[in-house]
């Protein structure tokens, strides 16, 4: 685990810095980057898996597949969510949304139960 920590910070800022000089190159907004362009490339692995799992075309593998997809989109929307809780923690903003938050979530409680 150490070791993929170690690798993470050495290949993290490069990786930024390349997609923040492809950006200017292409002229490609920064939000367009952070929230499309990042994720795919950090996830690219676990996408082409995915893909060679549902060429397959068999039951279980499609169903593996769309399992390793459904997984690391949770995944990283439980870490993005904690990153943006720690940001308004920490920068002391105020958090006015608490209505609307709700309302999303009971919706998406419903969702699954139907």
């Amino acid at each position: 685990m150490a070791l993929g920590t170690i690798l993470v910070l050495l290949f993290s800022d490069p990786m930024v810095d390349c997609l923040a000089a492809l950006g200017e190159r292409l002229d490609i907004s920064s939000f367009y980057i952070s929230f499309v362009l990042a994720p795919l490339a950090s996830n690219a692995s676990e996408l082409l898996a995915a893909y060679r799992f549902a060429l397959k075309k068999t039951k279980a593998t499609i169903t593996v597949s769309l399992s390793q997809l459904e997984g690391a989109a949770i995944m990283n929307n439980t870490f993005c969510l904690g990153v943006f809780m720690l940001l308004i923690y920490f920068q002391k903003l105020e958090w006015v949304r608490t209505v609307a938050l709700s309302q999303c979530l009971r919706d998406r409680a419903m969702n699954c139960t139907l």
